[in-house]
């Protein structure tokens, strides 16, 4: 080992990852992919081959399409699968009807929920009623049964709805609703605030809250791709959890509120999941690493420790530069609706620049504008760090693995 050199290659300034979110190879691809999630929460529309969903949030408004009908009398009953994991009532068990939000706050038993009061309560006089309950992955014997909760009786139904409609691997909300038609033209849009749950690995290793990013990229990565456990770096995740966690102003360093289609390639999803957190997920050796946050140099290297020319790039192309960013956030103060978040603008950089140049970045998965904002400040200060230098080390770069922050000292550049 005396006689040879052992060579590491480092990149500073852009680490050398196997899997690493690259900012301008992806501004096209993520400008597209934000434009479809902006379009809002899922509107349930008739289709049973639609692709199923899964979520990623402390808790979500979702919805699908109906896979199941049924109508006797005046009663109208709907099966609308939610999401590929096991999904809960949040406590206040809310949902929205063409858009009106309303509480399901009687308990009509054996998990059926209905409003106490209002328009939609029971027994109706507006011509339309409801009441739902949520299942994951399972017969719902109660239609079976033809029993609402103790409500209706409608044994006709039990005919067309046997143990052959496993529903097995979704969550499905059974919505019954008392129906005038003649007062009701078409199906109602139906949606639902719900609390996705985790896997019982991911409840053990980083908690149960699926809209910390950190624990989501876990979940997902456990759950969705079936990476063993073993094959990540369980420390790096724990730390970037609690990151996340931190509270500014009163509010969660970083969150998650997503849905996404099981049709979306791992890449977008997990760039998605990286961009809520500024995160980048690194292969190193034969572990999953996970960074978002900078982290103190330890090792110095100076030119005694460099093997080979030195390549740097000292300039971004100017159509590759931005110094303010602007764009939208979906809001849960606002039902899920895009907002703007506040400009993030670099004066220094404008000034250098001569003029304004606007990079839109749209972060439908962020449902805080503060997060929002710290997200787009830090993708403006990563394009204008221009400098990017590529050397080989001798072995005391062995110790360094991609993301790592190294310090430099090159005499000829002034560097210290």
């Amino acid at each position: 080992i005396a006689a040879k050199k052992i060579i590491a290659t480092l990149i500073l300034g852009a680490s050398s990852v196997f899997y690493q979110k690259k900012q301008q190879k992806k501004l096209q691809a993520r400008a597209d992919q934000a434009k479809r999630d902006m379009e809002g929460y899922r509107l349930n529309f008739g289709d049973p081959a639609a692709v199923r969903s899964f979520l990623l949030a402390s808790s979500i408004r979702t919805s699908g399409p109906v896979i199941y009908s049924y109508v006797q009398g005046g009663y109208l009953i709907l099966v609308i699968p939610l999401s590929t994991q096991s999904v809960s009532w949040t406590t206040t068990k809310t949902m929205w009807i063409d858009g009106e939000q309303v509480t399901l706050d009687r308990d009509q038993s054996n998990g059926w929920w209905s409003p106490s009061s209002g328009k939609y309560s029971y027994p109706y006089t507006s011509g339309f009623w409801v009441s739902a309950r949520i299942l994951y992955s399972q017969w719902d014997s109660q239609i079976g049964n033809g029993l609402i909760g103790g409500v209706l009786d409608l044994p006709n139904l039990a005919a067309q709805w046997d143990n052959t409609h496993k529903c097995t691997g979704f969550s499905y909300a059974v919505v019954y609703l008392g129906y005038n038609q003649s007062l009701y033209q078409g199906l109602p849009d139906l949606s639902f605030e719900v609390i996705p749950s985790a896997s019982s690995t991911t409840q053990t290793n980083m908690g149960t809250d699926l809209g910390n990013p950190a624990t989501a990229l876990y979940e997902y990565m456990i759950t969705y791709l079936g990476e063993s456990s073993g094959n990540i770096d369980l420390s790096s995740f724990q730390a970037a959890r609690n990151r996340c966690d931190e509270t500014v102003s009163g509010k969660k360093r970083y969150q998650i509120r997503q849905e996404f289609d099981t049709d979306e390639t791992p890449q977008q999803i997990m760039d998605t999941i990286l961009d809520s957190m500024n995160g980048d997920l690194i292969r190193s050796g034969a572990k999953w690493y996970l960074k978002n946050n900078y982290a103190t140099p330890t090792i110095t290297l100076t030119e005694s420790d460099l093997v080979g020319p030195i390549s740097m790039t000292t300039r971004r192309s100017y159509a590759d530069a931005f110094n303010r960013v602007v764009g939208l956030y979906k809001s849960t103060a606002q039902d899920d609706q895009p907002q703007t978040y506040p400009p993030v603008v670099d004066s220094t950089a404008v000034t250098q620049d001569g003029e304004t140049i606007t990079y839109t970045l749209d972060l439908p998965q962020i449902p805080e504008p503060e997060q929002a904002q710290r997200v787009a400040l830090i993708e403006l200060k990563k394009n204008r760090l221009e400098i990017v230098l590529q050397v080989k080390s001798n072995a005391r770069g062995i110790a360094l693995r991609a993301g790592s922050t190294v310090s430099l000292t090159i005499d000829r550049y002034g560097w210290s």
